[in-house]
């Protein structure tokens, strides 16, 4: 692309309920992973996902 945006999708299955981890190693140093959107049902399409939330993490 013109303006250097990579989109990635991916889905996943979750066999239970309760806390999950979502871990991201860096194997190229000239990669900048700038968002990660998890969509658990009603993400409007957008060009670069929605706003950030206000939950933070425990």
């Amino acid at each position: 692309m013109s303006d250097s945006v990579k989109k990635l999708t991916a889905t996943l299955r979750v066999e239970r309920p309760g806390p999950h981890v979502l871990k991201v190693w860096r194997v190229t140093p000239a990669v900048v992973l700038q968002r990660i959107v998890l969509d658990t049902g009603g993400v409007r399409p957008s060009y670069l996902g929605p706003p950030e939330s206000a939950q933070t993490a425990p």
